[in-house]
């Protein structure tokens, strides 16, 4: 017989808010594609996260302080740009490096 074509749409309940997560595009050593696009992939998947704000530089969690660490890493707004073309149904919000109308 045919596969099923019935699909199952889950709701949510109607006083759940929306959230989003702010994050950056890596961490010391993991800063690879892979482990970013499967971080991502887990948040939308098993919290239903479509929202994020993400930091176009790594983080440093140690040798840097934090205002060093939001100059020091180098921006990589092409690893921001994957994002959105690996999941087209999030919303996906570029951090970093933007200072005034004219740098965006």
């Amino acid at each position: 017989s045919p596969p099923s074509t019935t699909t199952t749409t889950a709701s949510k309940p109607p006083n759940q808010k929306k959230v989003s997560i702010k994050t950056r595009i890596g961490i010391d050593q993991h800063e690879s594609l892979p482990f970013l696009l499967n971080y991502i992939s887990n948040l939308h998947t098993n919290s239903n996260v479509t929202r994020f704000f993400i930091h176009a530089r790594k983080v440093y969690t140690s040798g840097l302080n934090p205002a060093q660490n939001r100059f020091v890493p180098p921006l990589n707004y092409t690893r921001v740009y994957e994002l959105c073309n690996t999941f087209p149904q999030c919303n996906f919000w570029l951090n970093g490096g933007i200072w005034d109308l004219k740098h965006a």
